[in-house]
């Protein structure tokens, strides 16, 4: 979905989002969305396996459960309307997006997402001016997200 997500550094000003399409030619593809919005695993609870009690004892209750960082795989189309403007907009995407915490904002799911660059794998190739990449990014803090 074109023009469906807007980008910054965390410290950047709000009125310096970039949109994906426009700036990068990046669209989310299949699957992204809900790799974002999925939940994250609880860390390990806190426990009493005691010698002198049966069985162990966890302290275990929605305000001592905790969430630990999660990991996003984003699969994305990149696109260029040549080579040269294709190599152009993966180097500033990817300088863009390994430059710290950065801010993905997404309208349709009314979310802001803290994210942090983990890796990016090129998937598949199309005629030197279009891509399929893998994008894994860390939500350091999942719940740590801003609400529109």
């Amino acid at each position: 979905m074109k023009n469906s997500a807007y980008i910054k550094r965390a410290d950047e000003d709000d009125s310096l989002y970039k949109d994906l399409y426009e700036e990068y030619g990046v669209s989310f593809l299949k699957g992204s969305y809900l790799s974002l919005l999925s939940k994250a695993k609880a860390k390990d609870y806190v426990k009493n396996d005691s010698r002198l009690l049966d069985g162990v004892q966890y302290l275990a209750t929605p305000a001592t459960m905790k969430k630990a960082d999660k990991n996003v795989s984003l699969t994305i189309l990149m696109e260029g309307t040549d080579s040269d403007d294709f190599t152009s907009k993966y180097e500033s995407f990817t300088d863009k997006i390994s430059g710290g915490l950065i801010f993905l904002k997404v309208p349709s799911k009314k979310r802001v997402f803290k994210l942090v660059y983990s890796d990016i794998q090129i998937k598949q190739e199309y005629f030197q001016n279009k891509a399929t990449f893998t994008l894994s990014m860390i939500e350091p803090n999942p719940e740590d997200r801003i609400i529109l």
